[in-house]
């Protein structure tokens, strides 16, 4: 009777590893990704959120500030011009946007005619 149980873990045994195998073979492994990827599927989905075109504004108007003084060197003198002009060229890039996007739309009277 003792061998009958030891022959019967042994079969069990054996049967659970068998099953084991069988479990590893048919895993598939997913591909490690490069840091590259995953960087550009996080900005992907970053993109697509609401929340990405005011993170984004401020990250540009303060890599530009930050760009300022740096090549203003303690003038404040510079810095301020270089911050005024700045602003003249997005505000006149603005307005002329602006009436190009007024003159693109037809107004109400135009299209029930």
């Amino acid at each position: 009777m003792a061998q009958q149980r030891s022959g019967q873990r042994r079969t069990t045994s054996s049967g659970n590893r068998s099953r084991k195998r069988t479990a590893q073979t048919t895993r598939k492994k997913a591909a490690p990704q490069s840091d590259a990827n995953v960087i550009a599927d996080l900005y992907s989905a970053f993109r697509q959120t609401r929340a990405f075109r005011p993170v984004a504004t401020i990250f540009i108007i303060t890599l530009i500030i930050l760009l300022d003084l740096l090549f203003a060197w303690n003038s404040y003198d510079r810095f301020f011009f270089l911050l005024g002009l700045e602003l003249i060229i997005v505000a006149g890039i603005w307005v002329i946007g602006l009436l190009l996007s007024i003159s693109a739309t037809p107004s109400p009277e135009r299209s029930e005619t």
